[in-house]
């Protein structure tokens, strides 16, 4: 193992234990055996949840270096996964690559700008330098998800992390971008991102309404879609 990282609310400290999981990226020097991949396979489902969700994405030093987008790894978990990976647990076919995820290029940037150690080399050292062009094309692959779905606390969020970002803010957490959000964005969508704001930072509850989350998050759709590529 090169090392264990953690990215995500938890490392920017914005974690809630209502609504938040543990995210975690592992780099390991050579890809994991068929035994090592289904002991971690039997890790995640019997630990992720108890008592916070995570996920986790396993990559090697090969499918990091060179860096090509979408990125390569080697496995992956989240809650998403649950079912499909406790029924390859149960057939014993677990599933192994070649995989990739175009959301690592988020991940990575996230992690080199705002991330924790929690056992390894430095950050800067396991990890390459995402190019610019990548991690926006992620980011608004995620926000066009986001049109087509009905994440409401999450979808306004990254909504406001999404234009910040384009705004030249850096890289933020949800609730730092919700803060800048509050004083820089037209004021009839303030009460949207108050609602959004409050609940991430309180609780489960989903305030806003699924028709008043989509109608910030197409109008944000729509200013990212005329911001012009940095050079």
């Amino acid at each position: 193992m090169v090392g264990v990282y953690l990215h995500g609310s938890l490392a920017m400290g914005c974690f809630n234990p209502d609504r938040s999981d543990i995210d975690l990226l592992v780099v390991t020097h050579k890809a994991l055996s068929p035994q090592q991949r289904r002991a971690v396979a039997e890790l995640m489902v019997a630990r992720s949840g108890a008592p916070w969700p995570v996920e986790l994405t396993v990559l090697t030093t090969t499918q990091l270096h060179p860096w090509r987008h979408p990125a390569p790894f080697d496995f992956h978990y989240s809650e998403r996964w649950r079912q499909s990976l406790t029924q390859q647990l149960a057939l014993g076919q677990l599933q192994s690559g070649p995989l990739t995820d175009p959301d690592l290029a988020a991940h990575v940037t996230t992690l080199r700008a705002r991330g924790r150690v929690v056992r390894g080399a430095p950050i800067q050292e396991a990890f390459p330098e995402v190019p610019e062009a990548d991690y926006r094309q992620a980011i608004l692959a995620d926000l066009e998800w986001i049109c087509g779905n009905s994440a409401q606390v999450y979808g306004v969020l990254n909504a406001c992390r999404v234009l910040a970002w384009l705004g030249g803010r850096g890289v933020l957490s949800k609730a730092e971008a919700a803060d800048w959000a509050l004083g820089s964005l037209p004021a009839a969508h303030r009460a949207t991102i108050s609602k959004a704001r409050s609940a991430y930072h309180q609780g489960r509850h989903e305030p806003c309404s699924p028709q008043e989350a989509q109608a910030f998050v197409r109008w944000a759709a729509a200013q990212a879609a005329q911001e012009p590529q940095r050079r």
